[in-house]
């Protein structure tokens, strides 16, 4: 996980995907952006990043503890985790559980449910992680397009969509021109 202060990956030039949920309005500001999990070596990337959200609702969280990737339902990863973090990302539970009322996306938060483009994290029976960007899906047609795939996944959740969508891979994009707070590396 790395904070990209408000830039897009194609001006960043750096390989990986979009992050979780962030306040567009002013993406380069770690105090307006936090409350929506997000670490980097035992470190909050944002301001009260090792939460999920303000409304104190467990989500879903990948963990990378150095050897092995968990996937928690938690609020609080500080009071509710106990291990080491190389890195942790929370969103919306796509698989093994799934329900986005549960998780606070009703109302005005629904919209993360619609049609429209969606990125996600997941891992594989076999451990391996996967970072998947899809055009024009809702959350249930996506949700079902992976767990229907081969690729077999033990643990997925979706992260931010819609405009903020990006990806970059040795110069091949998915790409906005929307500024992103932070972004899930690839090294």
């Amino acid at each position: 996980m790395s904070l990209a202060n408000g830039k897009t990956l194609n001006l960043l030039k750096k390989n990986g995907m979009s992050g979780t949920f962030f306040w567009t309005g002013s993406p380069k500001d770690s105090k307006l952006n936090g409350g929506h999990l997000v670490m980097q070596d035992n470190k909050e990337l944002n301001i009260n990043g090792h939460v999920t959200n303000y409304n104190g609702l467990k989500r879903g969280v990948l963990i990378f503890d150095g050897k092995n990737v968990i996937f928690k339902r938690i609020y609080n990863i500080k009071a509710e985790y106990q291990g080491n973090i190389k890195w942790a990302i929370g969103g919306l539970s796509l698989y093994p559980f799934y329900n986005p009322t549960a998780e606070g996306f009703t109302g005005q938060y629904a919209d993360v449910l619609k049609k429209t483009n969606h990125s996600a994290i997941g891992v594989s029976n076999g451990g391996k992680i996967y970072l998947i960007s899809v055009k024009n899906r809702t959350v249930n047609e996506f949700r079902n397009d992976m767990l229907n795939s081969k690729l077999g996944f033990k643990a997925l959740i979706n992260l931010d969509g819609g405009g903020t969508t990006q990806m970059y891979f040795d110069k091949s994009i998915i790409s906005s021109t929307r500024g992103l707070n932070h972004f899930i590396e690839v090294i």
